[in-house]
């Protein structure tokens, strides 16, 4: 937009003055329509992060270890371990892990317990640096009587 206010706004037959004017003309553009720029952007950055705290905050969040592992207890106990696992480790560490089958690649996935929480009950395998691994809904079902 800047290139067409340049030939416009100089007048001249030269390409020498036009380029002349042109780089004039775009540095003062460009000083007054960065503050603008920033502006909308910081507004947009706080409006967005503003979002994402209230859906976080309104969300139902597991993440105390204890609580996690004694829900992948009552898994381990409910489900076929051809399916979910939980492996203990030492007593007094936070080492236990869960295997769930992976039927993609017809092996077990293995994860640290952890590394684990539910939101909205669903379980999320914390993966640090990467997107953390949707691992699935937990939901309650009745026993048929």
């Amino acid at each position: 937009m800047l290139g067409t206010t340049m030939a416009g706004a100089s007048g001249a037959g030269t390409v020498g003055i036009i380029a002349g004017t042109g780089g004039v003309i775009g540095t003062v553009g460009a000083i007054l329509l960065t503050p603008v720029t920033a502006i909308i952007g910081g507004g947009l950055a706080v409006g967005g992060a503003g979002f994402e705290a209230a859906c976080y905050f309104t969300d139902e969040r597991i993440t105390d270890y204890s609580e996690v592992l004694a829900i992948m207890q009552h898994l381990d106990e409910n489900h076929s371990t051809e399916r979910f696992q939980l492996v203990r480790g030492i007593p007094g560490r936070q080492d236990d892990a869960i295997r769930v089958w992976n039927p993609e690649t017809e092996e077990f996935d293995r994860h640290l317990v952890a590394d684990l929480y539910l939101v909205n009950g669903r379980l999320w395998a914390n993966r640090s640096w990467r997107r953390d691994q949707d691992l699935g809904q937990l939901l309650f079902v009745q026993p048929a009587e």
